[in-house]
């Protein structure tokens, strides 16, 4: 429903020459009101605002961490694809390159991101999507400011700073003159170490779930194994009878190198101990709904994303129909349809949640196989090199269950012959514990933010 507001030439900004209805919503001008009558700085006032590199660059395979917006998120930098500038192009961009205590800010991609660049994360510089902001004379905490336009009153005043309507993004001009409240340096100090905190927790979590990776190669041996793409080969009829397929990348050398290993570390399929794995559901979405919809964009690359999930209905969840589809907790959800075929995760939560129809679900029996195991073995280099194999289509790649049936299954014994459970479950507790780590690192920057906001509001409400 359209709001017709009256806009008084004493409330147009002069400084942005902004003349659009949107910036002028009735929100923007109370909360910009109610900041300016606490006591205040403006951010140009406390710090000088810049940003990253506007120079044409090109990345190199090693040297210096070239930061993208994508890389930054509010709990630190989480960098899954990282690119490089070489360090004669870093020493000539010395201007994009933040030391400690700067504030990184995303003026792209999810807008207004912040994070305060510290001694504990890697060297690196910047492109001109991210902004560089530099605290003059410690005047205040950058932990309070990267905490305070993370929250809702700092990502409020951002979003009415931003421009454009295909591609919106922040102009760096517009930063100077953002109003960062005042409060009391016992309270920046808390929030300081509870960010700080956060920052350690995220990398702590980083670091688990590759360890955990690295230790089922090493056992696995898995180094011995040739992976090297091979230009030309032949294939039998009676392969190509065998298999029932005709695309030449089924056939690849690599992919038979692989299948020979795994049978020679005696690997099972994984349909031998895991009842024929299912996808779910098309839902029906209810944002009143109770239960939680898990689809492919929440399945990432070690975790599932249960924070941005849409919902259902618990009647459409209770459906016979939709019983497929209804997931379990430590279920194996895999990534089926799309960008990111074979990614999989387990289902670590409470909450009642539904399987949409891209993803697809895997129960294995526990006394051979631990579900957290299996998912890890999936995600990882030696799961994910059957999926590039089994995978269909091109446009839009695709995994069915029947093929994931036939996914080997690297399952470690003890002398005794039986599966070498314990050791399947030190393995899973390392991917547990980075789950574990990472919800803590979330906890300490919503306590927070939650804390910047109780003072915000106090100091405004007085």
């Amino acid at each position: 429903m359209a709001i017709l507001n009256k806009i008084k030439i004493n409330d147009l900004d002069g400084l942005s020459f902004r003349l659009d209805a949107e910036y002028y919503q009735p929100y923007f001008i109370d909360l910009t009101k109610s900041i300016s009558k606490v006591k205040n700085n403006l951010l140009k006032q406390i710090a000088d605002v810049t940003d990253g590199s506007h120079e044409i660059r090109s990345y190199t395979e090693e040297g210096v961490l070239f930061l993208r917006v994508q890389d930054i998120f509010e709990e630190g930098l989480i960098i899954k694809d990282p690119v490089f500038i070489s360090f004669d192009e870093d020493r000539i961009l010395a201007r994009s390159k933040p030391k400690k205590g700067d504030l990184l800010v995303t003026k792209t991609g999810k807008i207004g991101t912040s994070i305060v660049y510290s001694e504990i994360w890697p060297d690196c510089n910047l492109p001109a999507d991210i902004a560089l902001i530099k605290i003059k004379n410690k005047s205040i905490s950058p932990y309070y400011l990267a905490t305070y336009l993370n929250s809702s009153y700092g990502q409020s005043l951002l979003k009415r700073e931003m421009t454009g309507s295909g591609r919106p993004r922040l102009v760096l001009d517009n930063f100077p003159k953002l109003l960062i409240p005042i409060i009391s340096k016992r309270v920046e100090n808390e929030i300081e170490h509870l960010v700080k905190d956060c920052y350690k927790l995220n990398i702590l979590s980083q670091k688990l779930y590759p360890e955990a990776e690295q230790e089922l190669l090493e056992r696995m041996e898995w180094n011995e194994v040739k992976t090297e793409h091979i230009l030309s080969y032949g294939v039998t009829s009676k392969e190509i009878m065998n298999d029932e397929r005709l695309d030449p990348e089924f056939y690849q050398p690599k992919f038979k190198n692989i299948e020979k290993y795994l049978r020679k570390i005696e690997a099972v399929p994984l349909g031998e101990f895991c009842p024929m794995p299912n996808r779910g559901v098309q839902p029906q979405y209810d944002e009143n709904g109770e239960v939680l919809v898990i689809n492919s964009k929440h399945i990432n690359a070690t975790e599932i994303d249960i924070d941005n999930a849409e919902k259902t209905t618990e009647v459409f969840f209770s459906d016979e129909i939709n019983k497929k589809a209804q997931i379990e907790k430590q279920d194996v959800l895999m990534y089926s349809t799309g960008a990111y075929v074979g990614r999989t995760n387990t289902y670590l939560y409470d909450k009642k949640a539904l399987a949409s129809n891209h993803v697809t679900i895997m129960r294995p029996d526990k006394k051979v196989c631990n579900p957290v195991y299996l998912a890890l073995f999936l995600n990882s280099e030696v799961g994910l090199m059957q999926t590039d194999q089994r995978a269909s289509g091109s446009a839009q790649r695709e995994i069915y269950p029947q093929e994931i049936a036939k996914y080997q299954i690297f399952i470690p014994h003890e002398r005794s012959g039986k599966p070498d459970l314990e050791w399947q479950k030190k393995i899973a507790d390392k991917v547990i514990a980075a789950y574990e780590t990472k919800k803590s690192a979330k906890q300490k920057l919503q306590e927070a933010q939650e804390l910047v906001e109780k003072e915000i509001k106090k100091l405004i409400n007085k």
